[in-house]
């Protein structure tokens, strides 16, 4: 999808979706399959663009019907939006907090000693 693989891809509103398959030295061809009912590339295309629901799309072999593959497009609503930015957020948060946990503290710095600092 996208020319990416794809397991659960959240499609959002106004997102272009380009359905293709990976089927390197595969014959006989692929059937497609939308919530199990068998359908074209074309109208699986069609569908995914306006869908408001989570849909199911698998791909199986024609010649052996034992490879298959099969992805869930769900549309990213305003629910996912704002966990995926809370998400982001608390990532951005630890990676800050790690690069403050290894800065040496001020007290620590080595002194610069002068000539006095070393006679006896």
């Amino acid at each position: 999808m996208n020319e990416q693989f794809a397991y659960d891809w959240y499609v959002y509103p106004d997102e272009q979706v380009r359905i293709s398959e990976y089927a390197y030295g595969l014959e006989g061809g692929v059937t497609w399959f939308l919530n199990g009912k068998p359908m074209s590339l074309a109208e699986i295309q069609e569908i995914a663009q306006k869908t408001k629901q989570k849909i199911k799309i698998r791909v199986e072999s024609k010649v052996n019907p034992s490879i298959w593959c099969e992805s869930y497009i769900i549309p990213a609503g305003c629910a996912y939006r704002l966990n995926h930015f809370i998400c982001q957020l608390m990532d951005r948060i630890g990676v800050w907090w790690e690069n403050q946990k290894e800065k040496r503290p001020h007290h620590l710095l080595r002194k610069i000693k002068n000539e006095d600092d070393y006679r006896i």
